[in-house]
């Protein structure tokens, strides 16, 4: 799978369609996949979130998420869906 980064973010949150969905974490720093989960968002966030220098972002993309846990008080965006019609 290829990524663009649109934008400048320190870590892409995925789901990994030719990976049985799991769900990953990208470093933007081509330190690649830097975590993994099959079901839980929030081990994948939380792992990025720990790796993040002050002043670092997390881009969540698009998709179903589940959340049990985030223990995070930075700034974490996500994907808009965009709707044409």
């Amino acid at each position: 799978m290829t990524f663009t980064f649109n934008s400048y973010t320190d870590y892409y949150i995925f789901i990994d369609a030719d990976d049985g969905n799991k769900i990953k974490a990208k470093s933007h720093n081509n330190d690649g996949i830097v975590s993994t989960h099959a079901t839980n968002a929030d081990v994948v966030i939380n792992a990025a979130y720990t790796s993040l220098p002050s002043g670092a972002s997390i881009f969540i993309g698009d998709g179903t998420f589940d959340i049990y846990a985030l223990k995070s008080q930075r700034v974490i965006e996500g994907a808009i869906p965009y709707y044409e019609g």
